[in-house]
């Protein structure tokens, strides 16, 4: 069991590092063998809080130029 483990962490150590250091989520979800997207984006969005920041300032841009 141990080895099972370590094997997990070293995924979500991988798949966290991606994430932080801006590779996609697509990407990573490639990477992970994900077949469907939502798996990613559920366990590694909150990694991505500037997304949240970035969205607000692009909608705000667009509607009051």
């Amino acid at each position: 069991m141990p080895s099972e483990v370590d094997t997990k962490g070293l995924r979500h150590f991988f798949a966290s590092t991606a994430v932080r250091n801006g590779i996609p989520l697509s990407d990573v979800a490639d990477y992970m063998g994900h077949k469907d997207m939502q798996v990613t984006h559920k366990t590694y969005k909150h990694l991505l809080p500037e997304s949240l920041t970035s969205m607000s300032r692009v909608v705000s841009k667009a509607l009051f130029q």
